[in-house]
């Protein structure tokens, strides 16, 4: 139900829809309402015809497919060359994809490592029974 004076941003028209595509219209009192509540331009469609494919549903992203450990980023970084080796001689195959792989699964380790320990450095540090017997132990050695 739609209250009086909200503004409803994105509102389009559907003027084809198939099995494989959609057809949408942008009108240009929409496009300019939605600038006036302040939506970015570039996100916006511009007025006009857009035709937008349908994609299987087989194709459609998961919701584990979007988990940042499932999500692969390209990036470029240099590494000393006898690191390299190292690792290059440990991978399964001569292929940068196991390279990868592996470089993936210690540098998941280490993350998972450093993780675990802020998790009990966070604990120690609300347990008052811990802190007491630390403060105790400081004062004995002082």
């Amino acid at each position: 139900m739609e209250k009086e004076n909200e503004v409803q941003p994105f509102r389009f028209g559907v003027i084809e829809e198939t099995e494989k595509e959609v057809v949408i219209e942008v009108k240009q009192e929409d496009f300019d309402r939605d600038l006036a509540c302040g939506i970015p331009e570039d996100e916006l469609l511009k007025p006009g015809k857009h035709k937008f494919h349908r994609v299987s549903p087989e194709r459609l992203a998961k919701k584990e497919d979007l988990h940042p450990s499932n999500i692969k980023v390209e990036f470029q970084m240099k590494l000393d060359l006898d690191i390299l080796r190292h690792f290059q001689q440990h991978a399964e195959s001569g292929e940068i994809e196991s390279l990868q792989v592996l470089l993936n699964e210690k540098l998941r380790a280490v993350m998972d490592d450093e993780l675990k320990l802020e998790e009990v450095e966070n604990r120690l540090l609300r347990d008052k029974k811990f802190i007491a017997a630390l403060a105790e132990e400081v004062k004995k050695a002082a």
